[in-house]
């Protein structure tokens, strides 16, 4: 498995390595660079060409509904924090994706104020 070196991915894998140790297991993390400049910028493009797929299915699903009902908002929510555990380098889309779900969640919350009075 190749990952970008962060401090959150970092922490994660030592928490992972922690639970297989553990449970008896063993588990080292390691810490690697491409020889390349280029490798380094694949794996990168690569891992930001996938998430930024599933942020644009997120906000395509977004666009597309009308009128979201409180539980659809709590369900892209899901969709979306599902995506950023495997958003290991803050893909482009990320918080466009994150912004939508706050403006149609301020918007389901506004009509339902609204309807209340």
């Amino acid at each position: 498995m190749a990952l970008p070196a962060s401090a959150r991915n970092t922490e994660q894998l030592q928490w992972v390595a922690a639970k297989v140790l553990e449970a008896d297991g063993e588990a080292i993390v390691w810490a690697a660079q491409p020889t390349a400049k280029r490798d380094h910028r694949r794996l990168v493009e690569s891992l930001e060409e996938a998430r930024s797929s599933e942020y644009r299915q997120l906000l395509d699903e977004i666009d597309a509904e009308a009128q979201p009902t409180k539980r659809t908002v709590e369900r892209w929510r899901r969709s979306w924090r599902a995506i950023d555990r495997r958003d290991y380098t803050d893909a482009p889309l990320r918080e466009d994706a994150r912004a939508a779900i706050a403006d149609r969640a301020a918007k389901v919350s506004g009509a339902a104020k609204g309807s209340a009075t």
